[in-house]
């Protein structure tokens, strides 16, 4: 890591847990926008559509508001109907259950895999029914599904790439293996347009229908529902910077989880997150899963100045009522996953600094009160 990037006003004594990674290109791609005087949804947002779906080997990229907005009309796209069975991991965003709930499907939880936080295929297939019309398969913190095994279910498969943008399976980016995908660009995420998210497939009829439900302002004399998504060229021209920044951003990425890994991996019961055999992980996260109560270790972390946390997904059988006992493998790692800071603009000493201090709070020999975290940038 290099230690001259952009700074940022106000940064304090915490190491916080996300920061997007923007500078000079960026801010000078959105002030061309706002000089232009066309703000709205244009040439620009084209320009990013098209380059999206070249990195992502896609014929179609829709770009729209956001991530659970894209979520939702890919599920509207594939003609999902009220009641119609959705499976999805218990242990992911809840976007993923807000737009189920959104075209009122019937959401049907399965368990995750312990080894990388992603849906378990054996549990999917043992909640599979005649209504089942759907599985959504999240790359958990940038984590490839075991997108293999699922296409051998035969049940129709929808890839939540949100977390994933850069990553790959087999030698083709996540994202690029069932008939609709989806992304984030949310504050967070690999890049950023401020909010955002597309939906992308090589099918012309899904294309289509997309092009259909966002035309909200239609002449056309039908009865059809359509919905107000637009992007803005504001936010596309912030995109295109990003894009063509990513492969630095994931090089970062990576020097950074393996900085941690070399720090962390002997300390007993930790477990690295890793990619699966034949993938790239993107390291949107960097999740451990650890013997002790999480809150004890994020508790010591940010009393040393790093904003940890305890988990970067929720649990979705507390809001749906199901039984924890349902979901052995949820449960294991409920209250032992710690999430550390990644993201490029750590310098080298914060780098540093989180690595040796998370080890010392495993190792339980860190003073709790103790804060020797001083430099910024």
């Amino acid at each position: 890591m290099q230690n001259n990037r952009l700074d940022y006003a106000g940064q304090n004594s915490i190491i916080p847990h996300s920061r997007p990674t923007l500078g000079q290109a960026e801010a000078n791609a959105a002030r061309d926008v706002v000089l232009s005087g066309f703000v709205g949804q244009g040439e620009r947002t084209h320009i990013f559509e098209n380059a999206l779906g070249g990195f992502t080997e896609r014929r179609f990229a829709r770009v729209i508001n956001s991530g659970t907005s894209a979520l939702t009309l890919a599920l509207r796209a594939l003609d999902i109907q009220p009641h119609d069975e959705i499976i999805l991991p218990a242990f992911v965003c809840r976007a993923v259950l807000n737009a189920t709930l959104a075209v009122q499907a019937k959401p049907v939880l399965a368990d995750i895999e312990t080894s990388d936080l992603t849906l378990s295929v054996d549990s999917a297939q043992s909640k599979i029914s005649n209504r089942t019309r759907l599985v959504i398969a999240p790359h958990m913190f940038g984590a490839s599904a075991a997108l293999d095994k699922f296409a051998a279910l035969g049940i129709p498969l929808l890839e939540d790439a949100a977390s994933s943008l850069g990553a790959s399976f087999q030698n083709k980016p996540l994202g690029s293996f069932t008939r609709v995908s989806t992304l984030s660009f949310a504050s967070t995420k690999i890049i950023t347009t401020g909010q955002g998210g597309a939906i992308l497939t090589n099918d012309a009829l899904i294309a289509e229908r997309l092009a259909q439900l966002g035309d909200y302002d239609s002449v056309a004399r039908n009865a059809r529902v359509a919905y107000n998504v637009q992007f803005s060229d504001i936010q596309a021209a912030i995109g295109s910077v990003q894009l063509a920044r990513l492969p630095e951003f994931l090089a970062a990425r990576h020097a950074i989880a393996s900085a941690y890994a070399r720090a962390l991996t002997d300390v007993p019961g930790v477990k690295i997150p890793r990619a699966r055999e034949n993938a790239i992980h993107s390291y949107y996260r960097f999740v451990l899963q650890i013997p002790q109560d999480s809150a004890r270790i994020v508790e010591k972390l940010r009393r040393a100045g790093i904003d940890a946390r305890a988990t970067a997904a929720h649990f979705l059988y507390d809001y749906l009522g199901d039984s924890p006992n349902a979901f052995p493998h949820c449960e294991q790692i409920r209250n032992h996953l710690v999430s550390l800071p990644i993201y490029p603009t750590l310098t080298d000493t914060q780098i540093e600094y989180i690595a040796t201090t998370t080890r010392r709070a495993l190792l339980q020999r860190m003073t709790p009160t103790q804060n020797i975290y001083a430099i910024t940038n």
